[in-house]
């Protein structure tokens, strides 16, 4: 038969487990997180190489640029760096 003192030594001890599975799955997830921006930042630079390398069909860099200002924060330094971004491939392409 469970003692108050074995029942109450259960509780402590099932909280402390909660708190490291809590601890384990903001870990997980932030590692997640990290592996997905890494591998957007992958496949970002592969279309950028491709892009500037002019090894794509002719109009393809406009539509990926136009895709992808859909998703560009209006404002800030991360529009910044896209008008940037779309000033010198839109120079490349008028080189051509």
């Amino acid at each position: 038969m469970a003692t108050l003192a074995q029942i109450e030594e259960l509780e402590t001890r099932r909280a402390k487990i909660a708190q490291a599975i809590s601890k384990a799955k903001k870990s997980l997830h932030g590692q997640e997180k990290a592996a997905e921006t890494h591998v957007k930042a992958a496949i970002g630079g592969a279309v950028l190489a491709l892009i500037h390398e002019s090894k794509c069909p002719a109009g393809f860099d406009a539509v990926i640029l136009a895709r992808a200002d859909h998703g560009v924060q209006k404002q800030g330094l991360g529009r910044e760096k896209f008008e940037v971004l779309k000033k010198r491939f839109k120079k490349t392409e008028e080189q051509k």
